[in-house]
């Protein structure tokens, strides 16, 4: 919360077509950055979700960057754990 705070004061004086989301968007892409590299109890496309936030809402394209955030975490995290299985099996 530190860092998103942070990041969204610094960019208070500055101008902004849209500054509420040029804000909104700043403090979220800190917290999400956060989020994600703490490894939460939630499901991976959540995780995809949230880190795509800040993007959807500084681009207001929220439906394709917020699917394509969601699924390719998804995916990500499957590949790994198959690939993890497979080191395994092979040990």
């Amino acid at each position: 919360m530190i860092f998103g705070a942070l990041s969204a004061g610094l960019m208070i004086p500055m101008q902004f077509p849209d500054k509420r989301a040029a804000l909104l968007g700043a403090f979220l892409n800190r917290f999400g950055f956060v989020i994600g590299c703490v490894r939460l109890q939630c499901p991976e496309w959540a995780v995809g979700l949230l880190l795509s936030l800040p993007d959807a809402i500084i681009t207001k394209a929220f439906a394709p960057i917020l699917v394509l955030g969601a699924t390719t975490a998804e995916t990500f995290s499957r590949g790994n754990r198959r690939l993890s299985a497979l080191s395994k099996s092979h040990e």
